[in-house]
């Protein structure tokens, strides 16, 4: 049986290895550690939260949220995208010139640019490179082309990728891994690896809304009181004043 290393420290620590780097190669390491989340936001590739989370000595620090859809084998580039874009947002919220909470304005943009990432609101040439909504595409023999190849060279990889949502149109998991095993990285880099959102969000309805039709079962553990609903309620028992508890899922 092959070993596993410990499911959630592997996957955070890849991730904290793709932040560290592209901080070094891109920033300058001038960028603090962010702390890393999965969140499934719908139409979102990622986000960044100013001073989200607080430690007990009073220290705050900054959340980079990545939704799960790019945390899969075959588009290790989107991934790193995903990063460098949220730390283009952090990069601008140090230096006291970023705007208002999910918008991209010309600063942002020209960060981007300069790191060689062309802000674009679908992904390609010629697209708006301001707005509320951004994506971007790379500019071959940039900045950030090369360190993400540096970044590959180096043995990065998943050990643990989201499986729900992979788009067939997507490169395919054994093109990915010929390029790894053969240090192919410019096939890697260059093969078409368009990703589209609309289609990955209807994905991801057509998997989850058989779950969320249901109807689940929530009951009193001290009166025994039972009331059905859809999934994720907080429910109450007003005689008791007590939490109720949904039945487990089968």
């Amino acid at each position: 049986m092959i070993e596993v290393k410990k499911t959630t420290r592997s996957l955070y620590e890849a991730l904290e290895k793709a932040f560290d780097h592209f901080n070094q190669t891109l920033f300058d390491g001038k960028l603090p550690r962010c702390l890393i989340t999965l969140r499934s936001n719908r139409g979102y590739a990622g986000s960044l939260s100013k001073e989200r989370w607080l430690h007990p000595n009073g220290t705050k620090t900054h959340e980079l949220s990545i939704n799960p859809l790019f945390i899969n084998d075959q588009c290790l580039i989107k991934l790193f995208e995903v990063i460098v874009h949220e730390q283009a947002h952090l990069f601008h919220v140090l230096n006291g010139t970023s705007c208002r909470y999910g918008y991209h304005d010309k600063n942002w943009a020209e960060t981007m640019e300069s790191l060689g990432l062309v802000p674009s609101h679908n992904g390609e040439v010629g697209g708006k490179k301001t707005g509320q909504k951004m994506s971007q595409y790379v500019l071959k023999g940039g900045t950030f082309y090369e360190a993400s190849k540096s970044l590959l060279s180096s043995g990065f990889n998943l050990e643990w990728v989201d499986s729900f949502y992979i788009n067939s149109k997507q490169v395919s998991t054994n093109t990915f891994y010929s390029a790894i095993t053969n240090s192919d990285l410019e096939s890697l880099l260059n093969a078409n690896v368009s990703f589209d959102i609309g289609q990955l969000i209807h994905n991801y309805k057509s998997n989850s809304s058989s779950y969320e039709k249901r109807k689940f079962k929530y009951t009193c553990s001290k009166c025994g009181v039972s009331v059905w609903g859809k999934a994720n309620l907080n429910l109450n028992c007003g005689d008791c004043n007590i939490v109720m508890c949904r039945a487990p899922f089968r």
